[in-house]
């Protein structure tokens, strides 16, 4: 998870562009393996990770940017909501 305000723009000032965090044409395993670093070491206090265990859920907040790695095979139920626009 990264804070938005991390990116781009937030009240905080950003210590992340939206260049940094979208992956655009590099495949996923190029991503975490040579950008998730960067961002790491860029911005310590905006990257939060975590390991699901069987059962564990997660709940992403509107806003938040995030990437998801599958380390086995996976099923994943996934929930989407769009609110009226504010």
């Amino acid at each position: 998870l990264i804070d938005p305000s991390a990116v781009g723009g937030g009240p905080r000032g950003s210590a992340l562009s939206r260049e940094d965090v979208v992956a655009g044409s590099l495949p996923p395993a190029r991503w975490f393996s040579e950008r998730l670093p960067l961002l790491r070491a860029k911005c310590p206090q905006g990257v939060s990770e975590a390991i699901q265990e069987a059962g564990d859920v997660m709940c992403v907040p509107a806003g938040v940017w995030h990437a998801v790695l599958n380390l086995t095979d996976t099923v994943a139920i996934t929930q989407n909501y769009v609110g009226p626009a504010e």
